[in-house]
C-alpha cells in the first residue's frame, strides 16, 4: 500500500486523542486530554471547533442526538455543541490520583472506558462498563494504564491495550454481560517499537495502532503479525479512527506532551491531526444508549 499520512489540521495539542467519526454529521470528534478540550473537525471545510470542558478529558462517545458524552477526569457529562455548554451526569469516583483514559461504545450502547493513574503503576487501574445515568461495573481489573480497545465485527472478541504491558491482549467478550474472559497475548512489543496507545479495527479484523514514541501507525493482523508500518512526522502518535464518506480514511491523532524545545523544533506538527487513505474500511462507531 503506497498511502502515507498527511496533515489534516495543524494544531498544538498537548495530548491529542480519542478520535471518533460521526457518520451522521460527517465530522470527526477528538480531544486534547490535558488541555481539557473536545474538538469537532469538519474535513470538508477544514474547520475545527473547540469546546473547553474545564478538566482533563479521557474519552468521548457519540449519542443518538448531537450531544456528546464526555468522560471528564472523574465524571460523565454532556457536551451540547449547539449551545457550547455542558451539563453533569454522574460523578464516577473521588480519587485525585486517577482519571479516565480512553473508551469506546460497544454494540449494546455501553461506554467501555478505562482509568489510569497520574503516576501509572501496574495493577492500580481498571476497565469499566458505564450505562447512563449512573451504572458502572468493572470489566477488567488489575490494569496499569488502560488504553486502546476494539471489537471484532461479531462482537465476540475484545482487543485491549494496557500500555504498561507493552502488548495487545485478546479477550472472549460476552456482548450481553460485558464479561471479558480467556485473556491471551496477540503481540508483545519491543522497546524500539514505542508504546502501544490507541487503536481501531478494520472490516478485515486487522488492528491499526498508534505508537507513543514510535512515530507511526502499525497495521497488525489478529495473529499478531505486523502487516504495515506508516511513519508520521511526529514521535508521539496516540490513536486512530476510520472516517470519511466510505470509512476508508484513517484519522490519526498526536501529542506534543513533554517534548523539549529542541524536539518541538524538530517536530513542528506535534499535536496535529493527520489523515491517510487506506485500502480497507473501518466499522461505524456505536452510540451510547440513552
Amino acid at each position: 500500500m503506497n498511502h502515507s499520512p498527511e496533515l489534516a489540521f495543524r494544531h498544538n495539542s498537548i495530548v491529542g486523542e480519542g478520535p471518533l467519526w460521526d457518520e451522521r454529521n460527517k465530522k470527526l470528534v477528538w480531544i486534547d486530554v490535558l488541555d481539557g478540550k473536545v474538538f469537532l473537525f469538519d474535513p470538508r471545510k477544514v474547520q475545527n471547533r473547540e469546546f473547553s470542558i474545564g478538566k482533563h478529558v479521557g474519552a468521548v462517545a457519540l449519542s443518538n442526538s448531537d450531544d456528546i458524552l464526555v468522560a471528564a477526569k472523574d465524571e460523565f457529562l454532556w457536551l451540547h455543541p449547539e449551545s457550547s455548554t455542558t451539563s453533569p451526569i454522574h460523578k464516577a469516583f473521588d480519587d485525585e490520583r486517577f482519571r479516565f483514559n480512553d473508551g469506546r461504545v460497544d454494540a449494546r450502547g455501553r461506554f467501555i472506558i478505562g482509568t489510569m493513574g497520574y503516576q501509572p503503576e501496574p495493577g492500580t487501574a481498571a476497565l469499566y462498563s458505564y450505562v447512563l445515568p449512573n451504572r458502572m461495573e468493572t470489566v477488567i481489573n488489575g490494569v496499569g494504564l488502560s488504553n486502546g480497545l476494539a471489537w471484532t465485527a461479531d462482537n465476540r472478541t475484545l482487543f485491549y491495550i494496557d500500555t504498561l504491558t507493552s502488548e495487545i491482549s485478546r479477550f472472549d467478550y460476552d456482548i450481553e454481560t460485558t464479561h471479558a474472559t480467556n485473556r491471551s497475548t496477540v503481540i508483545k512489543f519491543e522497546q524500539h517499537h514505542g508504546s502501544p496507545d490507541g487503536m481501531t479495527i478494520d472490516i478485515e479484523g486487522n488492528l491499526w495502532v498508534g505508537f507513543w514514541g514510535g512515530g507511526c501507525i502499525r497495521r497488525i493482523a489478529p495473529s499478531g503479525h505486523i502487516l504495515d508500518e506508516f511513519k508520521l512526522p511526529v514521535s508521539r502518535v496516540t490513536s486512530a479512527s476510520f472516517g470519511g464518506d466510505t470509512l476508508s480514511q484513517l484519522f490519526i491523532t498526536s501529542a506534543s506532551y513533554l517534548l523539549s524545545e529542541r524536539e518541538l523544533k524538530e517536530e513542528p506538527l506535534a499535536g496535529s491531526l493527520f489523515v491517510m487513505d487506506t485500502d480497507t474500511q473501518g466499522l461505524p462507531e456505536h452510540r451510547i444508549s440513552s
